[in-house]
């Protein structure tokens, strides 16, 4: 959650709204499509399905990315299905457990009338539920995986959800969550330490043992690559700028990395250092260009200098400066 560590509720505010925003953008796009596809003989006979590949933090425990964390407002994504013989749904569905980039071939073949059935594909058909049918083939629980944040860090962890908890499990610290998603759908209370959940945590660890060895996962063999310092470091790094006293102000991230980086740089071989360097290229290149920026601007010999230096940066037409957010538009304080 660093990349909002020093948000506060206007910042939140301004990112709802931003969502919301680009949702409605899709919508009318997707509105556009449609109308286009039924204004010809072929939209009357195709189905159209309309997913994703990942949520976003929406604002839930402080979050703004999908990194890392397995909470409903990042795997819960849409699974829309509509065309001839596919009965109109008032609510979402929420009964049935759905993997939909694995249940979308065979709910499709289904769907069109071909078989599938010679293939060995680890999905099941949602035509039942579809068409309004009983769903008699059901899984008993589904899996999300995580492997790396931006290609820096590599926290490998697995998520195991059935139909009423939802467990975790990350290689780095052998860390684990367990939350009953019908009393807690906000995820606020890990039970994977309460006595009086043994039991379903001894489930939802086979559950992910026997998916692990269903699929040949090579989870259990996957390395953690995520340096110690960087994870005692919490409070360089914006953790603690909340804490009831604000304490700690607002740090640069980019000098903490940069810090961290140069600290062990010369205890590297020429191969671990050029792997460093290109496992952190970004950050360096976005150090190198500020610091080409500040030399220039101090360099300069006034202000209308500066500011003329400045000016293609000023002029920039970011796509949020075509929608400007007004105060008066953004949603009530939903966090």
């Amino acid at each position: 959650m660093t990349q909002a560590s020093h948000w506060n509720e206007e910042n939140y505010r301004h990112y709802i709204a931003a969502f919301q925003h680009y949702t409605k953008m899709v919508s009318k796009q997707v509105d556009s499509v449609l109308k286009a596809l039924y204004s010809t003989p072929a939209g009357r006979n195709t189905i159209v399905v309309i997913m994703a590949d990942h949520g976003d933090g929406m604002a839930s425990h402080r979050m703004v990315t999908k990194h890392i964390s397995f909470y409903d407002e990042m795997t819960n994504v849409p699974f829309i299905f509509a065309g001839p013989g596919i009965k109109q749904q008032k609510k979402p569905i929420k009964q049935v457990l759905t993997q939909p980039t694995l249940d979308l071939l065979p709910t499709l073949c289904d769907l069109a009338g071909i078989s599938c059935s010679g293939r060995k594909k680890p999905g099941i058909s949602l035509a039942p539920t579809l068409k309004g049918e009983e769903q008699k083939k059901t899984r008993p629980y589904v899996v999300s995986e995580w492997h790396s944040e931006y290609e820096y860090v590599v926290t490998p962890g697995r998520m195991v959800r059935g139909p009423k908890y939802k467990y975790t499990h990350y290689l780095e610290g052998n860390g684990e969550e367990l939350y009953d998603m019908k009393k807690d759908p906000g995820e606020r209370k890990n039970l994977a330490k309460d006595p009086k959940y043994s039991k379903v945590l001894a489930e939802h660890r086979a559950m992910l043992d026997d998916y692990i060895t269903r699929t040949k996962d090579d989870y259990r063999s996957l390395k953690v690559d995520a340096d110690p310092r960087c994870r005692n470091t919490t409070r360089a790094l914006g953790y603690e700028r909340y804490s009831k006293e604000n304490k700690y102000k607002k740090s640069e991230d980019f000098f903490v990395i940069f810090t961290l980086f140069s600290s062990f740089a010369g205890k590297l071989t020429s191969k671990q250092f050029l792997y460093q360097v290109k496992k952190h290229r970004r950050h360096i290149i976005a150090i190198v260009v500020t610091a080409l920026i500040s030399v220039t601007l101090y360099a300069a010999r006034t202000n209308s200098d500066r500011l003329s230096l400045l000016q293609p940066l000023l002029e920039y037409n970011h796509p949020f400066s075509r929608t400007p957010l007004s105060t008066a538009s953004l949603p009530g304080k939903n966090f």
